[in-house]
């Protein structure tokens, strides 16, 4: 009887998180060996129920515990775990593995190495789906927007000190490759429709529409200047500004693509876009300005009509 109250009374650290962490994986494998004997004698000897029943509940966490510190150790080998298969075979006994100890009764304290373990194998692993289903992806366009958001909220979530640098770096470089490409191909399609002035300089009749021409913002007063800046306002027409958008958003597109990797082809593409877009905005830019002063002097000629109209009223 005194071997089974020693050998129970030496396994109750089991249920102290602090002292367990002192205790060797030796110590641990010479206290079941010695659980499993003395119960295995208190059983034949008929000793205390109460006190076998205790070493047998100490036995299994003690075990529960060994098997714990394995399947960790597999895990950690392993990492990062970036396949279905791995994480089926390893992780998902890791996780078996801490709920039947948590049913046995073991603190969370010392499982909180296998849950932490297991939340930084979750983040690496669907961030390796993700790459895996995005490494098809030729040149990135609106069609691979979800995949590429979730890869970017999977690296935003990740923490840089408990994640694989390898695999993070990858994900990263990978995730601004497709984001600079997509980028180039909406900037390209963001280029809008517009009219040039005819190259003989006639002209037709109906040849501008709304969208290509500016106008004085109309006010109180008008035709007059607005009192408060004596200075007519502007409004350039849809198409010079939309113009002017595409060319900035073209810019910020593709600028840094070719160190990203991204796909020559629409880095060229946007490029050869970019610099007949600003060839065409300079001529727009030279007709801005010519219809601005043409506005204004139609202005002010109607606003001296007008002005010498009343003053001719008061006579």
């Amino acid at each position: 009887m005194n071997n089974l109250v020693e050998a129970v009374r030496e396994a109750s650290v089991v249920n102290d998180p602090i002292r367990i962490k002192d205790i060797t994986s030796a110590d641990s494998i010479s206290m079941t060996t010695k659980l499993s004997s003395v119960i295995q004698v208190g059983k034949e000897w008929a000793l205390d129920r109460d006190t076998i029943s205790d070493a047998e509940q100490l036995l299994v966490k003690l075990e529960l515990l060994q098997e714990l510190s394995n399947e960790i150790k597999n895990v950690k080998r392993l990492i990062p775990i970036r396949t279905q298969r791995a994480y089926i075979e390893h992780v998902n006994k890791l996780e078996s593995s801490i709920e039947r100890s948590h049913a046995a009764g073991i603190a969370k304290s010392q499982l909180d190495a296998g849950l932490d373990l297991i939340r930084r194998c979750q983040c690496e692993h669907w961030i390796s789906l993700l790459l895996d289903r995005l490494k098809g992806v030729v040149t990135a366009d609106d069609s691979n927007e979800h995949d590429m958001n979730k890869l970017r909220s999977a690296i935003s979530r990740a923490d840089p000190a408990d994640t694989d640098k390898g695999l993070l770096e990858e994900a990263t470089k990978f995730q601004n490759r497709l984001y600079a490409e997509l980028g180039m191909s909406r900037s390209i399609r963001s280029i809008p429709r517009y009219l040039l002035p005819p190259s003989d300089g006639v002209v037709p009749e109906g040849y501008w529409g709304e969208d290509d021409l500016g106008k004085i913002e109309e006010h109180e007063g008008y035709p007059f200047p607005p009192v408060e800046t004596g200075e007519y306002k502007w409004l350039p027409s849809k198409a010079f500004l939309s113009l002017e958008r595409a060319i900035s958003q073209i810019k910020r597109s593709y600028n840094g693509a070719d160190e990203l990797g991204a796909n020559p082809s629409i880095i060229a593409e946007a490029k050869e876009k970019l610099l007949k877009a600003e060839k065409d905005f300079k001529v727009l830019d030279a007709k801005n300005e010519a219809d601005k002063a043409k506005a204004i002097e139609t202005a002010k000629k109607m606003a001296k009509k007008l002005k010498a109209g009343k003053k001719g009223a008061k006579k």
